[in-house]
Parts: structure tokens; C-alpha cells; sequence
């Protein structure tokens, strides 16, 4: 049977061989919790047992406010879900109301939250499972030969919510298996939450056939061992990539860090001489503009690929210079609805703000957003395609050591002519004088005069952004409506009485 035709869990499950006793999914900050590839198998077979017994039939969506259970989901004929753990309670409603989920899976900072919200929608506490660090102890002591979990009254709260190591106690069965690559195209496994930048997140689904394809138009061989840290959430489809399938199928190990800390990260990597990591450009912007021996840090690394938002190429020669000379920086674009569809692939020379190459398995068509009629492109000599990008004003904007973070939306104008570039700016501690007028005269500087800031520079506190780090353009638009509403009402003349 083809690879495109089986389930998901069998492929993961079927790649070349390798030491199966190896550590391949590890905790980078405390390496005791970690699971090797015989450890991985039978804790996924148990929590496949549990989640059967908790009602999950197939095509039963499974919402994760957590890390990753992603195999055992799909095994027990589920659909994945993953969310930020700190999604407000209007974006939960959302969410419950778009999947109906079987069962709500939570951690200890969004319990209270998820509980409310589950009752407003009338699902029932007991469908809520809670995964705290006693969770993960008892997982981690199970998967490395520790016994089944009985059932007790410390498992089940007054809130009757759940926890989750009560599923390690029904055994273990295996996967759902299909017969044909029809079933493969046709089963959901996944449903990976778009951005959101524009509005509400919406949900893009991957069958069994689509997530296999995705990951075999990834995969390339590279002559050196692959060692990933990953610290970009995995239930975004940008971390769900390299952060599932590598490790189970190719034995690669994978470090895991809760979230991006830039102490914690160099670390990371020069204690675990990590090869491969991936990145957001906001993450970019941090080292390049850090005071840390950033470069000694990095030192293991071969490949970092960067994606999420748009960055400047100026902003990625700067980081390709903390690397190694054997090192590549390079940019990946896709969508959650359609995978990665081109990247700068370790061994090509790096092309800085180019997305790169067209990826093995797609085809590239230009349309006519109106017409929806075939358009021919248009390329320069390097066959490089135009496009001006907020990125390019926010990387100029981050180089001056006034700014600590920005972001760039565009906004009409009063006469309603034309669209410009606004930015939104947090000054840094270092210059905190810095004015408008400097900010805009630097972009008049460098830049051509239709990427002027004409619709100028406000300062704010913060810049809202999602959890990878891209920013929140649907809640600037938002924060500057609210702007111009308030200031049109202090430009209304006063009546006297």
C-alpha cells in the first residue's frame, strides 16, 4: 500500500528503521521526561483505550487546550483540535460551537474558563479532562513501564471534570486502520485553526491522505543528524509539521520548550546541540537585536526555518550572519488550509526575502481575484515575484534601537483615495524619546515614496499578537476605528449654553 494511502498513524508509525530504545520526543528543560519510540507506542495505544471509553467515536472532534495528544486522537478515529490555552472565552464559544467536540481537553490556567464556557453550550464537565504536571508525572511514569491507572477518588473532582491519566486504566487498543487510500482521502484527522488576523479563527480540516502528502512534500534527506528543538505551539499547523510525525517515523529526536524565552532557548540549544529549529520572525527580531552571545549560542545549528508572518530580507541577512558558514536561515510560506507550499531548503544558497522554491506535490495558478481568470505573472531577471509587505516598514522600523516592536496595517485615507501604511510602535527602554517625525523620516530615507507612513505612527504599550507571534492585524484595525471614533468626537464642536 502507498504511503498517501493508509492511515496516519500507520505511516507515522511505519518509517525506516532506528533505535527504538532512543529518546525521541524530550522536555528540553528536563530531559527524565522523555519517550521513546517503543514508550510512545504504548502510551498511545492506552490513551486510544481511554478516549474509546470516554464515548470517542470516529469523526468525533476532540478539542486540545493543551500540548499535543495528536496520535492518540486520530487513532481512536477522532478529529484534533488545538488551541491557545489562553483563548478568551467569546473565541472558545466560537470554537465549541464549530467543532462540537466529544471531549474538551484543558490545562490548569484555562480550567475556570473552559468550564464556564462548556456549560453556556451544555456540554457536560465530565466531558472536560484536565492535564496539570501530577497529569504528566503519571504519564510519563506509565509510558516507561509504570502500571495501568486505577480509578480513584483523587481522579474526579466536585466539578466532576476529569483528569487526564484516567485514561491510562481501560488497557490498550490499537489504531483505526483503513482498507483503501478512498478512506485515507476521505477521514478527517485534523482541523487546524487559521490565524484569525482578519476576525475569528476559522477551522481548515486535513484528512489521513492530506496531512501524509503534506509531510512527504516536506521531507527532503540532509547529510548531517537531525536534532529539532521546538518552541513554537504544536497545535499550530506551523509547529504540528515538525513536531508529530519526524520524531515516531524517522527517529529524530525533538526537544520541546513550553513556549519561546530567549534564555531559555540559547540554552537549549548549546546544551542539546540542536540542528534544526523553526522559527516566527518576531522571534528573529528578539536575537538579532539581543545582547546575549547569540552567535557562540547558535553555534549547532544547520537549519532554521522561519515562518508564521512575512520578514524583510535585511532582518534575515542579520540573523544569517549569527550562524554558522554550513548554516541556512531560510523562509517557508503556506496556509493552514493548504500546508507548506514553498520553502529555502538546507543546501540552496539562501535568497533573503524570498519565500523560495515551489515545494514537490503542488501547482502554482494566478487568478484574477474578481474573475476568478487565469492572469500571467509577472517576474524580474532573478525570476523573484513583486510584492510589498508590511514586513518591509516593520523591518526598518525595528532596526532603530527606539523601537522595541511594531507592526503595520493599512488605513484609508479621509478622502477615501487611496490605502497607506500606518504603524504601530512600542518604544524601547533605550531611547523612549524617540518621535513620530524620526520614524516616519527613516522610512522616507529608505524606502520608495508610495511605503511612506502617511497614515502615520501611534504609540501603544503593546502589539496584540497571535500565538506564533504573528501580529493581530484584526485587532490593530480594531484599536484604530476605536482611535478615529474618539477622535472625531473631540473634534465636534462644543455647544454653549
Amino acid at each position: 500500500m502507498e504511503p498517501h494511502e493508509t492511515d496516519l498513524v500507520s505511516f507515522a508509525f511505519s518509517g525506516p528503521m532506528f533505535d527504538p530504545s532512543k529518546p525521541i520526543y524530550i522536555d528540553a528543560q528536563n530531559t527524565l521526561r522523555a519517550f521513546n519510540a517503543i514508550q510512545f507506542r504504548r502510551l498511545v495505544r492506552s490513551l486510544i483505550a481511554g478516549l474509546k471509553a470516554r464515548g470517542v467515536e470516529r469523526g468525533d472532534c476532540v478539542l486540545v487546550i493543551h500540548s499535543a495528544l495528536f496520535f492518540a486522537i486520530v487513532g481512536a478515529g477522532g478529529v484534533y483540535m488545538g488551541c491557545d490555552v489562553a483563548s478568551p472565552s467569546h473565541e472558545l464559544t466560537h470554537l465549541l460551537r464549530l467543532a462540537e467536540p466529544r471531549l474538551v481537553i484543558t490545562a490548569p490556567g484555562a480550567l475556570s474558563r473552559v468550564l464556564e464556557v462548556c456549560n453556556l453550550q451544555e456540554i457536560c464537565s465530565s466531558q472536560v479532562l484536565l492535564v496539570d504536571k501530577h497529569s504528566i508525572e503519571k504519564i510519563v511514569q506509565f509510558a516507561h513501564g509504570g502500571a495501568e491507572q486505577t480509578d480513584d477518588p483523587n481522579t474526579q473532582t466536585a466539578d466532576q471534570y476529569i483528569r487526564l491519566e484516567n485514561l491510562l486504566q481501560y488497557g490498550g487498543l490499537d489504531w483505526l486502520r483503513f482498507e483503501d487510500s478512498e478512506q485515507s482521502k476521505s477521514t478527517p484527522a485534523a482541523m487546524f485553526l487559521t490565524s484569525g488576523t482578519s476576525g475569528l479563527p476559522k477551522a481548515a480540516i486535513r484528512t489521513h491522505h492530506t496531512i501524509i502528502s503534506h509531510h512527504l512534500s516536506v521531507h527532503y534527506e540532509v547529510p548531517h543528524p537531525v536534532v529539532r528543538l521546538m518552541a513554537l505551539p504544536l497545535y499550530h499547523s506551523f509547529g504540528d509539521f515538525w513536531g508529530n510525525i519526524f520524531p515516531i517515523r524517522y527517529g529524530e529526536p525533538l526537544y520541546v520548550l513550553p513556549h519561546f524565552e530567549i534564555s531559555a532557548f540559547l540554552d537549549a540549544i548549546r546544551e542539546h546541540r540542536i540542528s534544526e529549529t523553526y522559527m516566527v520572525p518576531a522571534m528573529v527580531h528578539i536575537l538579532n537585536k539581543s545582547s546575549l552571545n547569540v552567535a557562540e549560542s547558535l553555534s549547532s545549528l544547520r537549519y532554521i526555518g522561519i515562518s508564521g508572518a512575512p520578514i524583510d530580507g535585511h532582518s534575515m541577512q542579520q540573523f544569517q550572519r549569527l550562524l554558522s558558514p554550513d548554516a541556512v536561515a531560510g523562509n517557508l510560506w503556506g496556509m493552514s488550509e493548504v500546508g507548506v507550499v514553498f520553502q529555502n531548503r538546507y543546501g540552496a544558497t539562501p535568497q533573503f526575502g524570498s519565500v523560495g522554491t515551489l515545494l514537490p506535490g503542488y501547482e502554482l495558478r494566478f487568478v484574477n481575484p474578481e474573475t476568478g481568470e487565469d492572469v500571467a505573472g509577472k517576474l524580474d531577471s532573478p525570476g523573484e515575484l513583486y510584492s510589498v509587505a508590511p514586513a518591509e516598514i516593520e523591518g526598518i522600523l525595528l532596526k532603530d534601537p527606539g523601537v522595541k516592536d511594531a507592526a503595520v496595517i493599512g488605513v484609508m485615507l479621509p478622502d477615501g483615495s487611496s490605502e497607506v501604511p500606518r504603524a504601530y510602535v512600542v518604544r524601547s527602554d533605550i531611547s523612549p524619546e524617540t518621535t513620530a517625525d524620526q520614524l516616519a523620516g527613516l522610512i522616507q530615507d529608505q524606502l520608495a515614496s508610495y511605503k511612506a507612513l502617511d497614515g502615520g505612527v501611534i504609540f501603544v504599550d503593546e502589539i496584540p499578537r497571535i500565538g506564533i507571534g504573528k501580529p493581530h492585524r484584526a485587532k490593530l484595525s480594531q484599536l484604530d476605528r476605536q482611535r478615529e471614533k474618539i477622535a472625531s468626537i473631540l473634534a465636534l464642536p462644543v455647544a454653549v449654553q
